[in-house]
């Protein structure tokens, strides 16, 4: 009967896959875990940029939009894509159209 858990260990410690290298295993196991925190960390500093372009344009530009009066506040939309067509043309000549954002491109 003695020799029961000593003959459990020995089964439990044998490597289930006999042709696997341990050291690389251990080493692909630290670098998904440092990809896992920089991707964590990646997302939560991304979150934190778009939440606080959200406060400044929802909030703060939108609340200055509102304030002016109802022309203005009519003519605005068409300012901002008339900018962003200016910008494609002048920025956007050497590159690809092929993006979903490019739609402003007129002609």
């Amino acid at each position: 009967m003695t020799d029961g858990p000593r003959r459990l260990w020995r089964t439990v410690a044998r490597p289930a896959w006999p042709g696997v290298d341990r050291a690389r295993l251990a080493a692909l196991t630290r670098r998904t875990r440092e990809v896992l925190l920089i991707s964590g960390m990646t997302g939560a500093v991304v979150g934190l940029v778009v939440a606080g372009f959200e406060e400044l344009v929802g909030r703060v530009l939108y609340g200055e939009v509102r304030t002016l009066p109802l022309p203005a506040q009519l003519v605005l939309p068409a300012v901002g894509v008339g900018l962003s067509v200016l910008c494609l043309r002048i920025r956007g000549r050497h590159s690809a159209s092929t993006t979903d954002d490019a739609w402003p491109l007129i002609g």
